[in-house]
């Protein structure tokens, strides 16, 4: 049995993606927005 989101549930579902996207990812004490700051010489 497959069970399937209404459009409703998907779109929300779909917004707070996107939200966690645009406001980065807890990662310890520090945040990061994009991938390339995890090479960044941090000091």
């Amino acid at each position: 049995m497959l069970v399937k989101a209404t459009e409703e549930e998907e779109q929300d579902i779909i917004n707070r993606q996107k939200a966690m996207l645009e406001t980065g990812f807890a990662m310890g004490k520090l945040q990061y927005r994009k991938r390339d700051e995890l090479h960044e010489d941090r000091e």
